[in-house]
């Protein structure tokens, strides 16, 4: 089970654990919570300027989402006002200089309205003593054609918001923004998380459109960084309500979960050391670094993204990974009961690895080192979601048999080398439930319909041997199933 020990904290890379270990000293809180925190800033810094292209023609935003379930008083608003600090004085300085381009379109569209007004008169004017108008006419047009645009701002955080809110806030400010809130009861309670179709296409990139009857708003190309943190109680009335329904459109999929164990009792002051005005400083002037690259020279759009893509080891290791998911959503996998969310996982995490990766300053294709830290680090949210969400596995004994088999097999091949073995070796030294005949052979019959094992005979012998499929047992299949054991 997961617990505040065993995160993965050297995935993180070394600027990142400096960061979570100084904010660590200084406010005691959990380390998930504050890994959270990190990471759902980079999300929200980064994601108005990179992709990730997956594979060919499978290009996603690099958004993250995330639930984190903290009780009252385990300083989520402290970590989040540090680790957002830098974030603030962006949108401080935007909505000053958002501030003085109103000012100056104020004045522009008055002008505008004035000359667009003197127009009017003339052609009414000589409308009235039946003149021509057709020159007054083509001023009127292009006059109409330059129009004053009003400036866009950075939105970059919503706390409370309506999905109306959410798509006329994209349509009209920079489509990057977050769904941030510390206190999350708010918008599980509200209308914030009723149109989950909407919130879906902000994770997927899709473009976003409402039709009113005044005008039809659409987004294209939005980005959307989610996290909720919010009190037990209020997570389990709302998938008692919703929950059912989240996850069948998919909201809950899209989410790193996390429950970190509650610090309140153990943060004493004489072991607080403040946080580290070095170690912060780097973390807060990257974070200003690419979100001023986000302004544009014309003032009204984005630079264009972008697209990151993975280097032709970390390729191959990511489709490895891919398909290792795909593979444990079998019966008796460790996603059997969370295909849903196992659907999403590979996405995740090659997002991750691309946030890593751009946000370090690395320069050409993403890393298999990198790749393989974005692994373990959405492993340890898997196992936190599983752990939350997966039912009780009820499977028949054959396939309890076959599973614990495998695990044998492969524990077998890596410390003999070899991939075959006498039956009657396995019913001696595997598993002891398979010392029953009748048990191994229902398993193996599994494992044969699968294409993992079969049993074997050859000429003039009369031993039966198992054989195992150096297809399916490649080295990183066999590393992972020890894992299991």
């Amino acid at each position: 089970m997961n617990n505040v020990n065993n995160f993965p904290l050297a995935a993180l890379g070394q600027e990142f654990q400096n960061v979570v270990a100084e904010i660590h000293k200084d406010s005691k809180a959990p380390i998930p919570s504050i890994v959270s925190a990190v990471l759902v800033a980079i999300s929200l810094v980064c994601q108005g300027r990179i992709r990730i292209r997956k594979r060919p023609g499978l290009i996603s935003p690099t958004s993250l989402w995330f639930i984190v379930v903290l009780g009252s008083g385990e300083r989520k608003s402290s970590v989040m006002k540090i680790v957002f600090r830098a974030i603030e004085k962006f949108i401080a300085e935007q909505d000053e200089v958002h501030r003085q381009q109103m000012e100056e379109y104020a004045n522009q569209l008055n002008a505008w309205k004035a000359e667009a007004k003197g127009i009017l008169t003339s052609i009414r004017k000589k409308s009235e003593k039946n003149e021509d108008v057709d020159e007054e006419r083509q001023r009127l047009d292009e006059h109409n054609q330059n129009k004053p645009k009003m400036p866009k701002r950075f939105k970059l955080i919503h706390e409370k918001m309506s999905p109306e809110a959410l798509i006329k806030n994209l349509s009209e400010s920079y489509p990057t923004t977050g769904i941030i809130s510390d206190e999350a009861a708010s918008v599980f309670s509200s209308r914030g998380l009723s149109d989950m179709g909407t919130l879906n296409k902000g994770w997927d990139g899709s473009p976003i459109s409402q039709e009113l009857i005044e005008e039809c708003r659409k987004v294209r190309d939005p980005c959307i960084t989610m996290a909720l943190y919010a009190q037990r109680e209020i997570i389990d009335a709302f998938f008692k309500g919703k929950g059912a329904l989240s996850r069948a459109v998919g909201l809950l999929s899209r989410c790193y979960f996390v429950t970190p164990p509650e610090a309140a009792g153990s943060r004493f002051l004489a072991y607080s050391v403040p946080a580290s005005p070095e170690v912060m400083d780097l973390f807060d002037n990257r974070c200003l670094e690419i979100l001023r690259s986000h302004i544009g020279e014309n003032g009204q759009e984005l630079p264009e993204k972008i697209e990151l893509f993975f280097s032709p080891e970390a390729q191959s290791h990511w489709e490895r990974e891919h398909d290792n998911i795909e593979s444990m959503m079998n019966p008796g996998g460790f996603f059997s009961n969370d295909k849903d969310f196992a659907s999403k996982h590979a996405d995740k995490i090659a997002r991750l690895a691309a946030l890593l990766h751009y946000f370090s300053g690395a320069d050409g294709p993403i890393s298999l080192e990198t790749l393989v830290r974005s692994i373990s680090i959405s492993r340890w949210y898997a196992e936190e979601f599983v752990h939350n969400f997966a039912k009780p596995n009820q499977l028949p004994q054959e396939q309890l048999d076959a599973n614990q088999l495998l695990v044998w097999l492969a524990n077998y091949i890596r410390t003999s080398g070899q991939s075959f073995i006498k039956k009657n070796d396995v019913r001696q030294d595997g598993p002891s439930q398979l010392r029953n005949k009748i048990r191994l052979n229902a398993a193996l019959r599994l494992l044969w319909q699968q294409g993992i094992a079969s049993e074997a005979k050859y000429p003039d012998d009369k031993t039966i041997y198992i054989t195992m499929s150096q297809q399916f047992f490649t080295p990183y299949q066999i590393q992972f199933l020890c894992c299991q054991s």
